[in-house]
């Protein structure tokens, strides 16, 4: 049976015919987001606000993680994460720069290039949402806490409005 999502609409060679598995139930959960998702997502940008509900609802479904291992969260493989940016992306691009941004810039940067204790302090909350552990408390404006043991040129383009004490 096939899992291909695309089938009635852009998918006319089925490429996607033999996706199957955790691959697909990550695929199916991307759908869901992105029917969730539509209704909602202009107004956000009407009243000119940042989505936090609905990227909580991204961290709900476990879609932030865009492949990286992180403890307590299922692990996507590479085909299930550009398979979730795709769908999210094909609701609302701005939600998939959401993901991209939020996983596939700083989640990957901590993984990467982060130590042990960064990566258990920040990782488990940024695949969750970006609510408390990366944005201020107004839901108008996002932002994310930096250490301060950033390098200086860090701290010139973060600019010491963002820089937070004890990271």
């Amino acid at each position: 049976m096939s899992h291909n999502h695309l089938v009635a609409t852009t998918d006319l060679l089925g490429v996607f015919d033999d996706i199957s598995g955790e691959d697909a139930e990550v695929w199916q959960d991307a759908r869901t987001f992105g029917s969730e998702c539509l209704p909602l997502i202009n107004d956000y940008w009407e009243r000119g606000e940042y989505p936090l509900a609905l990227v909580r609802r991204l961290g709900e479904l476990d879609l932030l993680s865009d492949g990286v291992a992180v403890p307590g969260h299922r692990h996507m493989s590479t085909l299930a994460a550009g398979l979730t940016l795709m769908e999210v992306s094909r609701a609302d691009a701005s939600m998939g720069t959401v993901i991209a941004v939020q996983a596939g810039l700083a989640m990957r940067s901590i993984d990467l290039l982060g130590s042990q204790e960064q990566r258990e302090r920040w990782l488990p909350g940024m695949a969750e949402s970006c609510s408390e552990h990366s944005a201020s408390p107004s839901p108008t404006t996002a932002r994310i806490p930096l250490p301060s043991r950033l390098p200086p040129c860090a701290q010139m383009v973060a600019g010491s409005s963002t820089a937070t004490s004890g990271g």
